[in-house]
């Protein structure tokens, strides 16, 4: 005879209802437990940064002509979005011929649903580094980005 037959016919209908409820409620707060703790994971492994969080940065205020755009799209071996993975952009330097505003500029972007990330970044030599939930990374250094253009730069695991 199954246990849970068992318990069934030695209990009350009510009590046995009850019973049944606090299982599922225990199974929902271990659940959201799980993601708590993953949530909070994240955030200490990716060093502290929220997606699109400047650091070391003064605040100045750009015009978006003088911001460069960068797109790109990450994925895995299989050719499916790399969920969980991130894209830091760090300036490395100022371009030549251009004034070097925001030195040591640092942001990141977290991967959508469907693989694609997004930055606008000022003027300034990148480098690029998709960092993977298994903890590979794969890194693209001295890129140009220029006011008012726009790049395409896809990462493959």
């Amino acid at each position: 005879m199954d246990p849970d037959e068992l318990l069934q016919k030695q209990l009350p209908a009510q009590e046995y209802k009850q019973r049944l409820k606090r299982s599922y409620r225990s199974i929902i707060y271990t659940l959201i437990g799980v993601v708590v703790v993953v949530a909070v994971g994240g955030f200490i492994i990716s060093g502290g940064l929220l997606p699109n969080v400047n650091k070391n940065t003064a605040l100045v205020s750009l015009q978006v002509s003088d911001l460069g755009m960068v797109t790109g799209h990450v994925t895995g071996l299989s050719g499916l979005p790399a969920l969980g993975a991130s894209v830091i952009a760090h300036k490395i330097q100022g371009l030549p011929g251009t004034d070097q505003r925001l030195p040591d500029y640092t942001t990141n972007s977290f991967i959508s649903i469907d693989g694609k990330y997004i930055f606008n970044l000022p003027p300034g030599v990148y480098r690029f580094t998709a960092a993977f939930p298994d903890g590979t990374n794969r890194i693209i250094s001295n890129y140009a980005v220029w006011p008012g253009s726009s790049h395409s730069l896809d990462f493959k695991y």
